[in-house]
């Protein structure tokens, strides 16, 4: 990808294989600078295990794509404000706490959502962020229920 112009809405659309190159320890390089203006403000729903090791590899090679973590989502109180206390620690500033998703996907300090919630809200999330506007990284598995993937599917498509 060196070399090459990639603007953020490229970058934001190619999410999952972004993820998927910053797991497999791969470094995105941008081809120019980044300004303030350019920077995307993630925002992380589930702070459980894997949302939370989600959010460590993005932070691996945030400074590379200009992102950072502005909020973070989770109904269990203790897990929400220990990572958020991480990402303030990882960015300087404080990051916004939700204990509904839908309360993340309506404020305008966030671009994209990593969804890494419990199986079954997977599908659910991805269609309510699409349809807020937000770009999105969900974790596997997609869906639980065809129904709720088919609904996914069909607000990405509308879009």
């Amino acid at each position: 990808m060196s070399g090459q112009h990639m603007t953020r809405r490229e970058f934001l659309g190619r999410g999952a294989a972004g993820a998927a190159v910053a797991l497999a320890g791969a470094a995105f390089v941008p081809a120019r600078a980044f300004g303030a203006n350019d920077r995307i403000r993630i925002g992380l729903i589930g702070a459980g295990g894997r949302g939370y090791s989600l959010a460590g590899e993005m932070h691996g090679f945030d400074k590379e794509v200009n992102a950072e973590f502005t909020a973070v989502c989770d109904t269990w109180h203790a897990r929400r404000e220990q990572v958020a206390e991480t990402m303030k620690e990882w960015y300087g500033g404080e990051v916004r706490q939700f204990v509904d998703y839908r309360g993340l996907l309506e404020w305008d300090g966030v671009d994209a959502v990593i969804i890494a919630p419990p199986d079954f809200a997977h599908a659910i999330i991805l269609r309510d962020a699409v349809r807020a506007g937000k770009d999105a990284y969900v974790e596997k598995p997609f869906a639980t229920e065809m129904d709720e993937a088919n609904e996914a599917l069909d607000a990405v498509r509308a879009t």
